[in-house]
């Protein structure tokens, strides 16, 4: 009995272009859930937010409230509580509970407190530690040469440091000195360049 409970308007829910992502929280944080729940004729009706683990376990059930009057809009406060991809879904009832509907499964992602606040550094190691030799040519730093600077980095108060994509990077099409488009064979190159020649890895 589907369309005798017609449920809308769900929220969070993060699309992207066609694709539905994880709308984003921290451990412990209370998620606000909202939808809009009809029901043909004037029998009661129960609206129920269900909070699912990542391992796929049925673990809150709360009530929703209608929290304007006269609207049909209803919500609850979610709580996932640990780090990872939990879903929630919602559940109309009737009173006697023999008479159900329920949405899709929607994804929450939990990260840790510090996604939510705090310092982040972008570090790149080929920079640090680098030697400009008497040639003109440069030598990129390693993650061995840019270790000296985590030090520096945290001094700054910084809570976080994260690194450029690391992965070989495409001859063609790729960047010069300060984002010309003209690199010479020395220039090496950016981590976000587009290119479909891909050099020799080298381990350092």
């Amino acid at each position: 009995m589907e369309n005798r409970f017609p449920i809308f308007d769900v929220s969070p829910v993060v699309h992207y272009g066609d694709e539905l992502i994880p709308a984003k929280a921290i451990s412990d944080e209370a998620i606000n859930v909202r939808a809009t729940v009809i029901r043909e004729g004037h029998d009661g009706l129960v609206v129920e937010a269900v909070l699912v683990s990542p391992k796929g376990v049925e673990t809150n059930r709360l009530a929703m409230r209608e929290y304007w009057p006269g609207t049909d809009r209803y919500e609850a406060d979610l709580r996932p509580t640990s780090v990872g991809v939990w879903h929630f879904y919602i559940e109309a009832l009737s009173p006697d509970r023999t008479l159900s509907s329920r949405t899709a499964l929607f994804p929450i992602y939990a990260e840790p407190d510090r996604a939510l606040i705090g310092s982040w550094y972008e570090f790149f190691p080929r920079s640090e530690g680098a030697v400009l030799k008497s040639d003109g040519s440069i030598v990129s730093g390693t993650f061995k040469t840019a270790e000296k600077s985590l030090k520096r980095v945290a001094d700054m108060k910084f809570d976080v440091l994260y690194l450029p994509p690391i992965h070989p990077i495409g001859y063609s099409f790729r960047k010069g000195r300060n984002n010309t488009l003209t690199p010479t064979p020395t220039d090496p190159g950016v981590p976000w360049a587009i290119g479909n020649a891909m050099p020799r890895l080298l381990l350092i």
